[in-house]
């Protein structure tokens, strides 16, 4: 079994929110939170005290958790940046399947009920 203690989010929208709030609620460490606008990856980092990043290229290779959770349209747009291993990583897209993740990403879950879960989200906050 994999320990995973520390997490990059790749995104900062609704969904990437709230599995950051989740993964810090249960005493994950954030290490760092990408997104293509450095105004919402600021806002983001700053409920965590995680690195704020807008470049792809700039990912730590120290997280144990590489979460993508990004816009559809914008996927494989950023997939196709990456430049460093990914050892385990899991993503919230319906519509991209594992095939279209480069080698060097180890793809090993994919969250289906996101929207069932931000439903609860909105409900409690």
């Amino acid at each position: 079994m994999i320990d995973i203690k520390t997490v990059t989010i790749v995104g900062a929208g609704n969904v990437a929110s709230w599995f950051a709030f989740i993964l810090a609620k249960n005493g994950f460490l954030i290490n760092q939170i990408y997104s293509r606008s450095i105004s919402n990856a600021n806002e983001l980092s700053a409920k965590y005290s995680a690195e704020p990043i807008d470049d792809i290229k700039k990912l730590s290779p120290n997280s144990d958790l590489y979460l993508f959770a990004l816009k559809d349209d914008v996927y494989l747009e950023v997939l196709d940046e990456l430049s460093i291993p990914l050892t385990f990583a899991v993503h919230t897209s319906g519509s991209i399947p594992k095939r279209y993740y480069p080698d060097i990403v180890n793809v090993s879950a994919l969250f289906t009920l996101v929207k069932l879960f931000l439903k609860h989200f909105h409900s409690t906050n």
